[in-house]
């Protein structure tokens, strides 16, 4: 028979080895308060319309966007430092009114897709030299090398168009231009490919037909194809891609800067240390549009310290922009097309501190191109006429003139006109249009002074499709004659501007 009082410590210990410590409470208490308070859900954002002030909080991020979003002229979207926003595919912001996304440096805005977004993959085929990305000269990656295409002048057929469109990752597929060999680019002779249509790219068709060697492309030119803005549905590489944020005419203030001298129009909406992330593709008509991850109609919005990555087009699209073009600090990276593109009548174009790098089309693309005001205000600014309005000493800049000539007019045409800033300005004159019935029927000569016996710098014929290059100044004043034969129509518009240094179309500074 046991004594009892054996028994006693044993069951004491079993009871205290069965009772958990209080520190393991603890432990587990701590951890799972923490795994309760990552789990959040995105917050919908349910405004297909902002017609208002709105702000979204960092509180409230991440926010899902499952509809386009439209902020009205009467509207402001704001959104707080921190705040992330997911979009679903092929939806995005277009902004008539105001946004306002001014971030932090450790606390950016995250603008980017719903879902997982593929990279854009290397292709072995692309287009050069062309107005858009989807058109232009037709090249091969042959042996590491580019090489473009020719054909012994025989078009491609419409097969073969098209698998070669399907490979650059968009849709349709037709002849474009046939371009001339101007530069020391190797030649590749592929005049059939023998395309069927299914193929996915050119090099699953007849590659017996291309040839290379010393004269196969000989006195033959470039061939040029046109692909359709509208993605591949088969592209995996647009997957999830949303459509991005897009200005139309938003609203501007006008300022009077330099001394009283120059007008700058700046933007209400700003980008400031902003990420821009997996956008590039919309939808139109059921069809998957080809859409830049930042696109802007009228004046651009303050764009200082962001980021644009993996657009399944161009990072930034900027056309015909109302002012000059400024872009500060930004990392423009692994887009599908051009990382920053610009269509614009008068450049103006200045991108400073900032890396555009990877991108499978251009780094930077301006186009620059003719155009005739069809009123006498051009955004704001009066269109003077040459012969007949007075400048000043307090004049201010930029404005318009137009110098022409009457078709029906029985005399020749002749007037001078001096151009003046304060001391320590200088001038710069643009071509923004020139029109002749006849070539040589009206010239400019420009002088670096003040009358017609200054310095000429240049005598420019009036011509049709030319673009003379902008001329500058040395001092505060600039002298010009304008002369004309008779009974020949001719125009031309001049734009003016002053400031401190010459105004580039394209000025790239540190990046």
């Amino acid at each position: 028979m046991s004594d009892p009082s054996h028994d006693i410590p044993f069951k004491m210990y079993l009871i205290k080895r069965n009772k958990p410590p209080d520190f393991t409470f603890l432990v587990i208490s701590v951890i799972l308060s923490f795994l309760l308070s990552e789990v959040r859900t995105d917050t919908l954002f349910k405004d297909t319309l902002v017609i208002s002030k709105r702000t979204l909080s960092l509180s409230d991020s991440p926010y899902l966007v499952e509809g386009d979003v439209v902020v009205e002229p009467e509207g402001q979207l704001v959104i707080e430092s921190g705040v992330t926003m997911k979009f679903n595919p092929g939806v995005g912001i277009t902004v008539r009114g105001v946004l306002t996304a001014d971030g932090d440096p450790d606390s950016k805005i995250v603008f980017t897709s719903a879902g997982d977004a593929y990279k854009q993959e290397n292709r072995t085929i692309r287009l050069v030299d062309g107005p858009t990305v989807q058109q232009g000269i037709i090249q091969v990656l042959e042996k590491g090398k580019w090489r473009s295409v020719c054909t012994n002048s025989r078009n491609w057929t419409q097969s073969d168009l098209t698998v070669a469109c399907r490979q650059l990752g968009f849709t349709g597929g037709e002849w474009h231009h046939w371009y001339e060999h101007l530069n020391d680019t190797q030649q590749i002779l592929f005049q059939d490919p023998g395309c069927l249509g299914h193929e996915r790219s050119i090099e699953n068709c007849d590659l017996r037909k291309r040839s290379m060697g010393s004269g196969v492309c000989d006195h033959h030119p470039n061939l040029g194809i046109r692909c359709l803005p509208f993605h591949n549905t088969e592209n995996r590489a647009v997957k999830n891609h949303w459509r991005g944020i897009r200005f139309e005419s938003a609203p501007f203030s006008k300022r009077l800067t330099a001394e009283n001298t120059l007008y700058v129009s700046y933007s209400k909406s700003v980008l400031r240390h902003v990420e821009v992330l997996n956008a590039g593709q919309g939808k139109y008509k059921n069809l998957l549009n080809a859409t830049s991850a930042i696109e802007t109609w009228g004046v651009p919005p303050i764009m200082d310290h962001i980021k644009v990555e993996n657009s399944a087009y161009n990072g930034i699209n900027i056309t015909l922009p109302a002012s000059s073009v400024t872009i500060t600090n930004a990392n423009i990276t692994g887009n599908r097309g051009y990382g920053l593109y610009v269509n614009s009548t008068r450049g103006y174009v200045n991108l400073e501190h900032s890396s555009v790098t990877d991108n499978m089309a251009d780094g930077v693309k301006l186009h620059v191109h003719d155009h005739r005001p069809e009123s006498k205000v051009v955004d704001g600014v009066d269109v003077h006429d040459f012969c007949t309005y007075s400048t000043t000493y307090s004049q201010t800049y930029p404005f318009l003139m137009v110098a022409e000539q009457y078709g029906d007019s029985l005399v020749e045409r002749s007037c001078g006109k001096k151009l003046y800033t304060k001391r320590g300005y200088i001038l710069t004159l643009h071509f923004v249009h020139l029109m002749a019935e006849e070539n040589d029927g009206a010239t400019l000569e420009v002088r670096d002074g003040s009358d017609i016996s200054s310095r000429l710098i240049s005598t420019v014929p009036i011509r049709n499709f030319t673009r003379p290059e902008s001329i500058v100044s040395t001092g505060n004043n600039i002298f010009i004659t304008f002369s004309a034969k008779k009974k020949i129509k001719s125009e031309v518009f001049l734009e003016i501007t002053a400031g401190l240094q010459k105004a580039a179309d394209l000025n790239v500074t540190d990046s």
